[in-house]
């Protein structure tokens, strides 16, 4: 089936930069943790904090060390203001609340683009927030306090004079804002950085810088810390300053692996060591060492998590390390060193997969959690900038693959979307899944329509989906239930003046419906000529319907799900998942229409299977019946519904209103409205989920098949060559590859 774009809600969410004064010493427990391949002892672990009663990790807005201890500041939106505490920890894991006086006396109620807590000396304290006090414009705000009961407002006076630009107001705000020292702040901008005294806001003093930086800096006992960026995608090391000097006093390099700026976070103890986290893992700087050692490998932390994302960081005095983590399965985390721990043995396990995937990457990071004493490996071909990018070149990829699985050099799991897994299996280079598979169906655990539809005649079975979508029919004046296969279709279509689906090119009709029949017309590696007439002549009356076009002029594609308020009576559209279902439940009651499932079919997404030759065929096993668990399928990643029963189950129930989204739909003749992408009600959930358990007939993405029919039917569907005809072009295109 085509790529479907994604329409997913992006929520605005409070963002929160810290800058974080330390007191603390460095960690002296400062073995690297060990490379794959080497047994050796000593390594950090990772293990969650129990936060107090009725605090949730996504109200905590930063971490930081006081005086030895962790401590966290909470904010929330209660009576549409925002209120503030602070938590610190009173053993090892009790905290006390304080409740933030002078913080809550702001009533602030703005949201902020962007915001900093900076703690100073004592009960010193600093809120810089930047907030509109008038549509689309944002400018900064700075709050202090001296006994953490008063406060006042020192915004210096430059940040208020706004210039128009482009019909509104534009503020020149800082980035970021820490101490420099006890009486100073400073504030970073593009292009300098400001000093302020900390108990005025006046501007004393301001230097011209060339570098980008992290939003953030982090003050130290002898002066303050800003993190340089590459063109604001990576972090290139570390600067010291020092208050009244022009200049940075130390520069230290940092060239390690990141991907970007995401999920980089600083801190800096009182003797000088930086601690770095980036979605590589943990790095630490020792001052006077001039190097960086890897302290924890992502694949030891909640970095390598799909659900969850880094928020902060904190480092203690004795080595222990603190991380924030938001998102699905968040929390505080603690990282402690362990000298006697062994650090991996050797192990690895390798996943295969053309497309990228966040539920086969979510299984991978949490296997490994589970087996800290294997690196689990994912190799992907193609990204999702790449698929969405377009400019794939597959037929070259499977051409490697298939060339390096016949070789013997395959992974030890291998995603088989877009393979011919029949020809694997056939040449024994599957392993058998029933094992793993019939025990987990008798305990209800996944849906057995989808996977004892993969069964073959002697009982085994080779392959297994992680995933699957629908392909949904949205009617207008139309029952979708009518007209959800088919013969069916055909049949309604043929009597109708107006086309119901929109004009088609005769690659797009192909594309769409060839893939629910593909299945059926190749038996035993031959071409069942009776089961493609009948599907042929069904596709022709559609055809005739529709309209078919050379090209779409003007317009990039063909009509479809955006287009049912205007041009067209149905359309069909994936649905990689229940929250991808809100967009065709939300179109149908938009237009008065109903949904159904179109030929009652599913379409089996990231289909696993083990190599027959791999190294560790327990190990890869346990990690396919992992993938399988409601404990890696509960999560909602927008490809595709779970295979596994109670996750399933599970999400139907879910509060999806987070993720509703605005929008406008086409009304024709140049008109459009506001158009709500809504979470749907329990009985409309309940009707996906029947949907999912009943489907029976999978559908099969075969591109060899589907370029040999679009390239065989086009005369027959514009009546310049007989049904027989057609069929013996699609019989003779196909010879040698069914022979394969």
């Amino acid at each position: 089936m085509k790529h479907k774009r994604m329409y997913q809600l992006t929520a605005l969410l409070l963002a929160l930069t810290v800058g974080i004064s330390i007191t603390g010493c460095g960690g002296k427990e400062d073995k690297p943790a060990g490379t794959t391949g080497k047994t050796e002892r000593g390594r950090y672990v990772e293990s969650p904090v129990e936060l107090p009663e009725g605090v949730d990790a996504d109200d905590i807005a930063q971490i930081g060390i006081r005086d030895g201890k962790l401590y966290f500041l909470e904010s929330r939106m209660d009576n549409e203001v925002y209120t503030f505490a602070e938590y610190i920890q009173d053993g090892q894991s009790g905290f006390t609340k304080t409740e933030c006086e002078w913080l809550n006396k702001l009533e602030l109620k703005e949201a902020f683009w962007r915001m900093n807590y900076i703690r100073g000396e004592g009960a010193q304290a600093v809120l810089y927030a930047q907030y509109s006090e008038e549509e689309g414009s944002y400018w900064g705000h700075l709050f202090a306090t001296k006994d953490g009961k008063e406060v006042q407002e020192i915004t210096p006076q430059g940040w208020k004079e706004g210039q128009e630009m482009d019909g509104f107001m534009y503020y020149d705000s800082p980035e970021f804002v820490s101490f420099a020292d006890s009486d100073t702040l400073v504030g970073g901008f593009y292009d300098r950085l400001e000093f302020y005294g900390s108990d005025t806001g006046e501007l004393v003093n301001q230097i011209s810088v060339s570098n980008n930086y992290l939003e953030a800096a982090v003050a130290g006992k002898d002066g303050f810390y800003l993190f340089p960026c590459s063109d604001m995608s990576a972090l290139t090391g570390v600067e010291k300053y020092q208050v009244g000097k022009n200049e940075p006093v130390e520069v230290i390099e940092f060239n390690e692996k990141s991907s970007g700026l995401a999920q980089t976070f600083v801190d800096v103890t009182s003797d000088g060591n930086v601690v770095i986290c980036n979605d590589e893992g943990f790095y630490r700087y020792e001052a006077g060492e001039k190097s960086w050692k890897q302290i924890i490998p992502a694949r030891y932390s909640s970095l390598i998590m799909e659900t969850m994302w880094c928020q902060g960081i904190a480092a203690m005095d004795d080595g222990v390390i603190f991380a924030l983590f938001k998102g699905e399965g968040g929390g505080l985390m603690r990282y402690d060193y362990d000298p006697d721990l062994e650090v991996g043995t050797g192990r690895t396990l390798t996943v295969y997969t053309v497309y990228e995937s966040s539920v086969i990457k979510q299984a991978a990071a949490l296997f490994q959690k589970k087996h800290p004493d294997v690196e689990v490996i994912v190799e992907t071909e193609l990204t999702y900038d790449d698929i969405y990018g377009g400019n794939v070149d597959l037929n070259s990829i499977y051409s490697s693959l298939n060339a390096e699985i016949l070789a013997g050099n395959a992974s030890d799991i291998l995603i088989l979307d877009g393979l011919n897994a029949k020809s694997f299996m056939e040449k024994g280079l599957l392993l058998d899944l029933e094992e793993i598979l019939a025990p987990m169906e008798e305990k209800g655990e996944l849906l057995t329509n989808i996977t004892q539809s993969y069964r073959n005649e002697d009982g085994t079975r080779y392959a297994v989906p992680l995933r699957f979508a629908l392909n949904l029919l949205v009617g207008k004046d139309v029952n979708a239930k009518d007209v959800q296969d088919m013969k069916s279709m055909a049949a309604d279509f043929a009597a109708r003046q107006e086309s119901m689906l929109g004009e088609r090119t005769v690659w797009d009709l192909v594309d769409e419906f060839a893939p629910f029949f593909t299945d059926s017309i190749i038996q035993d590696k031959q071409l069942n000529r009776e089961v493609l007439k009948e599907y042929l002549e069904y596709l022709k009356v559609i055809a005739e319907n529709c309209g078919i076009v050379e090209s779409y002029g003007d317009r990039e594609r063909h009509p479809d799900i955006w287009d049912i308020a205007s041009s067209v009576q149905t359309a069909f559209y994936q649905a990689d998942g229940f929250n991808q279902s809100m967009l065709p439940v939300s179109a149908a009651k938009l237009v008065n229409g109903t949904v159904a499932c179109f030929e009652n079919a599913y379409i089996p997404k990231f289909e696993a299977g083990i190599y027959s030759q791999t190294k560790e065929p327990e190990l890869a096993k346990e990690f396919l019946a992992f993938a399988l668990s409601n404990e890696v399928q509960n999560a909602d990643f927008y490809d595709g519904f779970p295979i596994n029963a109670v996750s399933l189950e599970n999400q139907a129930g879910k509060d999806r209103t987070d993720a509703e989204a605005y929008t406008t739909i086409d009304l024709g003749g140049g008109q459009s409205i506001g158009f709500e992408i809504k979470d749907f009600d329990g009985v409309q959930a309940d009707e996906l989920l029947e949907m999912c358990r009943s489907v029976d007939k999978k559908v099969v993405e075969d591109t060899e098949v589907k370029n040999k029919l679009a390239d065989s039917v086009a005369g027959y569907l514009d009546g310049s060559r007989t049904l027989e005809e057609t069929i013996d072009r699609v019989e003779a295109g196909l010879r040698m590859y069914l022979a394969e």
